[in-house]
């Protein structure tokens, strides 16, 4: 008969926690598998691929994480590959095996353990539970993932570091808030010359500044400063946020390195040098609220243009050209389409950060606001692409050109295909006649990159410590 057995297997080798007085035989049958481990699958691919497969299964009434192997998912080979290495681990950085089936239809493991969930879905949870304590929980959490690369370094010396730092940009957490590591085995000796703290700086520093869980982002700031003296004290040192925020304030990023990105769904009409508010509303998620502009007082807007596929014929008025075609002739090797981009920033980047920490106060008080909520926008980007160029193929005897008209903050007012070689008037900006010529053609697909207007992409944002 099929069966569950127990850790305690004299032919197999367990010796993994306190054993069992005596082996036990479960029936395979009487494990109930309860519903597939729910897995947040994030953008930034965050789950490690070792827990893909398992589900909660109970037996005997109680609940466990198990691995299930079917045939798409390895079989029989990769249970045992898994079950090898499990025995091997002399670490604490996976959950303790409670059993395994030797049914060799459905092969699976049993953890000690009903619960395992991505490091940052587990941010989130604490997050929502206890607020006042997340940062000292979360920078404990990173210290014990220090100490938990430590263990695989010592069990596992050939692991190579881009493998220990991706398990650590994967790490997931158990029901014990146990930090869990699961790295794919083998490779190249490690590579001493880059510590674990600076591997740890890798996989998570950048995440925490991104400024998704807002509380967190100041142990990001100080992660991405100085990872050793970050995970090299312990933040039950501090006897509340406060202090270890003093502490970790010292550990900052320049301000030219905290710069943040612009929630993708936040766009709007606004230009470098806006300052104003996050606001959740209804339907439409996070939205900026502007309060002011400060762009004169920063030295106005600057604008930087890649023009790579373009030439500025006169100010602010580029042009692409498209020579005669054959059937099967590309204008450029492996390239079939216009790019155009540029970006709008502040011209006196080193008087962002000065102006904001000085008046946040004030005109956070002016607005009735929280100075730490006040956001200062710092850059925008825009970009169109002209796609299909074959299309043209065969249609053109003569170059065709493509025309580009902007205004002094970066929006496009007007862009049209013509046979002529100079651009329509600059002060023309309604709607250009259609050329005669151009009637009838098939003319390649032209898309504006996050629509007419230059899009949001870089922004300030003060902490309580900067106040």
């Amino acid at each position: 008969m099929a069966s569950v057995q127990t850790q305690r297997m004299p032919q197999v080798g367990f010796h993994l926690g306190q054993p069992f007085n005596s082996s036990v035989s479960i029936p395979f049958k009487s494990i109930r598998i309860s519903g597939r481990l729910s897995r947040d699958h994030g953008k930034d691919n965050r789950d490690a691929a070792f827990w893909n497969n398992s589900v909660v299964a109970e037996v005997g009434g109680q609940r466990y994480l198990a691995k299930v192997y079917t045939q798409s998912s390895g079989g029989e080979t990769a249970f045992t590959h898994d079950l090898e290495r499990l025995m091997n681990d002399k670490g604490s950085n996976i959950p303790r095996v409670f059993a395994y089936s030797d049914d060799s239809a459905t092969p699976c493991i049993l953890f000690a353990t009903s619960r395992v969930v991505p490091f940052h879905t587990y941010l989130s949870e604490m997050l929502q539970v206890s607020p006042e304590t997340a940062l000292q929980d979360a920078w404990q959490l990173l210290i014990d993932m220090k100490d938990a690369a430590e263990g695989l370094i010592r069990n596992y010396p050939s692991l190579p570091s881009s493998v220990l730092c991706d398990a650590l940009a994967k790490a997931s957490v158990d029901d014990e808030s146990k930090i869990i590591l699961t790295p794919e085995i083998g490779g190249r000796p490690y590579n001493s010359q880059r510590s674990i703290e600076e591997l740890v700086q890798t996989a998570w520093a950048e995440f925490f500044r991104a400024g998704k869980y807002r509380p967190l982002r100041a142990l990001g700031y100080a992660l991405a400063g100085n990872a050793h003296a970050v995970l090299g004290k312990s933040p039950r040192e501090f006897k509340d946020t406060t202090t270890a925020l003093q502490y970790l304030q010292q550990f900052w990023d320049s301000p030219s390195r905290r710069y943040l990105s612009w929630p993708s769904r936040s766009g709007g009409y606004f230009e470098p040098g806006d300052i104003g508010v996050f606001e959740m509303q209804p339907g439409k998620g996070k939205v900026f609220r502007k309060l002011a502009s400060v762009s004169t007082e920063l030295g106005g807007i600057t604008r930087k243009i890649n023009a790579s596929d373009f030439e500025e014929v006169q100010p602010s008025v580029y042009r692409a050209t498209c020579p005669p075609l054959r059937n099967g002739e590309v204008i450029k090797p492996s390239l079939d389409f216009f790019i155009l981009s540029w970006s709008n920033t502040l011209k006196d980047s080193e008087a962002e950060w000065d102006w904001l920490t000085a008046n946040a106060s004030n005109l956070a008080a002016t607005h009735g606001v929280s100075a730490e909520d006040l956001v200062l926008l710092t850059k925008t980007t825009h970009g169109l692409d002209v796609k299909s160029l074959q299309s043209l193929a065969g249609q053109i005897q003569k170059p065709i050109y493509f025309y580009v008209h902007m205004d002094a903050s970066g929006v496009v007012f007007k862009r049209y295909w013509t046979f002529t070689e100079s651009p329509n008037p600059v002060e023309d900006q309604g709607e250009t006649p259609e050329d005669p010529e151009i009637k009838g053609l098939q003319l390649p697909a032209v898309k504006m990159h996050f629509g007419e207007r230059p899009f949001p992409a870089k922004y300030l944002q003060l902490e309580l410590g900067d106040l």
